[in-house]
């Protein structure tokens, strides 16, 4: 395999949807995990892939392992700085202050998932537009 793609990537290339996981010493898996991953794929691991891609931004996509705890996605985000953005997962209760934070923090998405154990399904959805 080559070390960097044989086509180069544009200015300002971004990957769209990315987990990180991990070190699961510090990020546990929810109860609810259905599909734990594999292998750890921290911050570390996913640098090298930017590098060896050329990818300059990333959205950080909240991982159905570690259900509504946004703090591995988060903290990723942070490390990342202003290359980086959350998508996160929260509930019809999460309150509006903590809306803020999460924006605050770079989310800007909420995340729903289709499979077994997700902490926010699809069923949560409203459906039909609130009065």
């Amino acid at each position: 395999m080559p070390d960097t793609p044989r086509l180069p990537v544009p200015p300002g290339a971004c990957d769209t949807h990315m987990h990180i996981y991990g070190p699961l010493a510090r990020y546990p898996l929810a109860a609810t995990a259905a599909k734990p991953p594999p292998f750890e794929a921290d911050l570390a691991a996913w640098r090298k892939v930017l590098a060896r891609l050329g990818l300059t931004r990333t959205v950080v996509v909240q991982p159905s392992a570690y259900g509504a705890d946004n703090a591995c996605t988060l903290d990723a985000v942070a490390a990342l700085g202003e290359a980086a953005r959350a998508v996160v997962v929260v509930t019809p209760e999460t309150p509006e202050a903590e809306l803020r934070r999460l924006h605050a923090a770079g989310a800007r998405g909420a995340r729903f998932f289709m499979m077994q154990g997700a902490p926010q399904g699809w069923d949560a959805q409203p459906r039909s537009p609130p009065a």
